[in-house]
């Protein structure tokens, strides 16, 4: 495990809050054992009260953050 996701655990009082666009969850990357780790890790820290985790839906189309507005 890398060092930063070491310090996200249910005990730790760091906050997290991610975004995860539905299309990175059914990408494949590695074996379907290493695939399936890695959602069951997902689901382990959203079990944490300290870690929001969200899935943004393909369906929904464009993320209006994707426009790039710039900072007035």
């Amino acid at each position: 495990m890398a060092w930063q996701q070491q310090r996200l655990d249910c005990a730790d009082p760091l906050q997290l809050t991610a975004v995860i666009e539905e299309a990175v969850l059914d990408r494949p990357v590695g074996t379907v054992d290493t695939m399936r780790a890695q959602l069951e890790h997902l689901l382990e820290l959203e079990a944490c009260d300290n870690i929001d985790l969200r899935v943004l839906p393909t369906a929904i189309g464009p993320h209006a953050g994707l426009s790039g507005h710039p900072i007035q």
